[in-house]
């Protein structure tokens, strides 16, 4: 995802993660590197100069439901919303 060193983290993780509950147990490990994982919050995401027009293009949202970086090599994704139901 493009140059990895600009995005380093320089935050602890969050004890709290902005998101729901389901998506921050989805996604606790890097899927790089599998180093924990920090879940950003809007302004976080805005300090860090993130792009998520990529990836909301992809999901086919206007908004993310979660965004998480790797505290230790800056690796960042996405999360789609999550849907509820059973078949």
């Amino acid at each position: 995802m493009g140059n990895r060193s600009r995005h380093k983290s320089r935050h602890a993780p969050s004890k709290t993660p902005p998101v729901s509950g389901l998506a921050s147990m989805m996604r606790t490990n890097c899927t790089e590197c599998a180093s924990p994982v920090e879940w950003l919050t809007a302004e976080q995401i805005s300090e860090r100069g993130i792009d998520l027009g990529p990836a909301l293009q992809f999901l086919g949202q206007t908004e993310a439901a979660g965004v998480w970086a790797c505290t230790s090599c800056d690796n960042f994704g996405v999360m789609g919303p999550t849907v509820g139901g059973f078949f």
